[in-house]
């Protein structure tokens, strides 16, 4: 092949490549509408700034699905040596009248991989509880 055609061969595919991008970009974010989700959109999920105790957690998504945190975690997320979900999550502690924060299962004290069980702190694979539970929206 000449060098002529090889140029030309690069640049055909390189628009395609863009052409492809941009008709998945679109496609997705018709179907984020279409579902009324947000869709390259920032600030569109918004967290909430209610504290603990004042709002309930929304239904799992599915079953085995990790809690989704109800309240606002700003300030609270876990710094080595503190972890300030567990003053409330450790026992499952009452707030109010009828609302009990999840108490933190059996399973976050064992790790399955090694084998290590404790019965008073959390495995470290577990300490840092937003890797999983992420905050819900508004």
């Amino acid at each position: 092949m000449n060098k002529s055609f090889k140029s030309k061969l690069s640049v055909s595919i390189l628009i395609c490549t863009i052409c492809a991008v941009c008709i998945s970009i679109l496609s997705a974010q018709k179907l984020f509408v279409h579902r009324n989700l947000a869709a390259l959109q920032p600030g569109m999920n918004q967290y909430t700034e209610k504290t603990p105790g004042e709002s309930l957690p929304l239904e799992r998504p599915y079953e085995g699905a990790p809690p989704l945190v109800p309240h606002s975690v700003e300030d609270l997320a876990p710094v080595r040596g503190d972890n300030q979900c567990f003053e409330c999550h450790f026992e499952g502690i009452e707030l109010d009248e009828g609302h009990t924060a999840t108490k933190i299962p059996a399973s976050h004290f064992s790790n399955e991989y090694s084998g290590d069980k404790q019965e008073d702190q959390v495995i470290g694979i577990r300490y840092n509880c937003l890797q999983c539970h992420v905050p819900q929206t508004n």
